[in-house]
């Protein structure tokens, strides 16, 4: 066995579950970054309208952290990944949800409250389940370019976000720069481009939860 592999399987322990759950749990209660967790939940009358998966907190691997060391042996071109391993690292993932579940996910419930702005009362989160974590390899391109326009009605124009990706990779220009360019040089494709910004889409890693947001409202009976 290679010393990669001898040191992957070495880093997926118990104790080391223990310290990634509180890890993974600490950075969902001091995240700041709003396109880290995604809500998508619907209420009716105060009620749940669904009952799958519904809140989504992504971020990247810290440096100096058990989750990078196991990342950035996953994504080591000379290791190659077999059975035995994968079915570690699940196994490994798995134990992580079992830990905040029985341990941590009170933290998260407070944390969400706080975000809301609803106090324990209203939002019970009675039902919460920790649903799945995993350890994902970005691709090098880990974001979208989102364009933003102004044109007017029944005009339309190509995509411009892939060439602006191009062009800054090969003259490491801003958008801001080379949409300026292209408008100089009577490029109707960016007639009406106002700006071009950065959005991150892939992270390495996901927490999946599934969370009751049902509003007990003023005057309802307990059911």
């Amino acid at each position: 066995m290679s010393e990669l592999n001898e040191k992957f399987l070495s880093l997926l322990n118990t104790t080391n579950v223990s310290f990634c759950a509180q890890h993974v749990v600490d950075l969902f209660v001091t995240n700041e970054d709003q396109n880290a967790v995604d809500y998508d939940f619907k209420l009716h009358r105060g009620k749940m309208e669904s009952q799958k998966n519904n809140t989504v907190f992504q971020f990247d691997t810290k440096e100096n952290t058990i989750l990078r060391e196991i990342y950035d042996i996953l994504d080591n071109k000379d290791f190659e990944i077999n059975k035995e391993q994968v079915d570690c690292l699940n196994n490994f993932c798995n134990e992580i949800v079992k830990n905040i579940e029985l341990n941590l996910k009170d933290k998260i419930r407070e944390k969400i409250r706080s975000i809301f702005k609803v106090p324990k009362e209203i939002m019970l989160m009675e039902d919460f389940q920790v649903l799945s974590f995993n350890i994902e390899i970005c691709p090098d391109k880990d974001y979208v370019v989102v364009v933003e326009k102004q044109s007017p009605k029944n005009i339309t124009t190509s995509s411009v976000s892939e060439e602006l990706i191009a062009i800054q990779d090969e003259t490491g220009k801003d958008f801001d720069q080379i949409i300026k360019e292209k408008k100089e040089a009577g490029d109707n494709n960016y007639k009406y481009v106002i700006k071009a910004t950065k959005k991150k889409y892939f992270y390495q890693c996901r927490l999946d939860l599934f969370v009751d947001y049902s509003l007990r409202l003023p005057g309802a009976k307990k059911e």
